[in-house]
């Protein structure tokens, strides 16, 4: 009996269930391409993830035509440029970020101990003194004067400061008028010269009804609304 070895026959049972690969179609391949970078154009993370993704499966297919992978190989030219500005953008906002360290570089004024001005500096200006002088003018919003010695330019120069009576806030028509009131006293003693007679204006920084539970002073000052270099106590202006 004659036998026949071998693999086999071709087109039997074995052959049917050969694995099979699955491709992906020339179009298709084209198409995902160019969502690809369409998707990597904004600069948002839902559309960044999408675009990856879809260069992952195209660029995955080895036998993809050049001509149908180029947008994808484009949209990682996008993202990479996306990436590579956001980390510049993050390393930028850390370089300039506010830290502490600015707010102690901040130089304070200092005086000595008979009250005149020993360093040149920054100060609250509720807590400016007799004799100082100083730039800007008190408005709302300005927390710090810059306190300078007399000769150099400045704009204004204390000249009184005095504490209102305690107990509820008085109003602000009644504090501007007690304000004023004692500010025009306390001018012709500082200046020489009565204000009627000067070619100085006076003005003053009151304590508002939100501040008043912690700070009840009054900081009358000279001014000539341009700036000085000279002290105005006894200039009989």
């Amino acid at each position: 009996m004659t036998s026949v070895e071998g693999g086999p026959v071709a087109g039997g049972p074995a052959a049917a269930q050969a694995p099979m690969v699955a491709r992906t179609t020339p179009e298709t391949l084209r198409r995902q391409s160019w969502w690809a970078l369409a998707l990597a154009l904004p600069p948002l993370l839902v559309t960044q993830v999408a675009a990856v993704t879809l260069t992952v499966l195209v660029l995955a297919e080895r036998d993809g035509e050049t001509r149908r992978t180029t947008p994808a190989r484009a949209a990682v030219a996008v993202m990479t440029f996306w990436v590579l500005l956001a980390a510049f953008g993050l390393v930028l906002a850390l370089v300039l970020a506010p830290s502490d360290e600015d707010d102690d570089a901040t130089r304070w004024a200092t005086w000595q101990s008979d009250g005149t001005l020993d360093v040149q500096g920054a100060v609250p200006v509720a807590q400016l003194r007799p004799g100082d002088c100083f730039s800007p003018l008190p408005s709302d919003g300005v927390l710090l004067a810059d306190v300078v010695r007399c000769t150099t330019s400045h704009d204004a120069e204390v000249f009184h400061v005095f504490t209102l009576p305690e107990g509820p806030y008085p109003g602000d028509d009644d504090v501007r008028r007690l304000a004023r009131g004692t500010c025009w006293s306390a001018f012709e003693a500082w200046v020489g010269v009565p204000w009627a007679d000067s070619a100085l204006e006076f003005a003053f920084d009151l304590p508002t009804q939100t501040s008043w539970d912690q700070r009840r002073d009054v900081t009358c000052y000279l001014t000539t609304y341009s700036p000085v270099t000279e002290q105005l106590q006894g200039s009989a202006r």
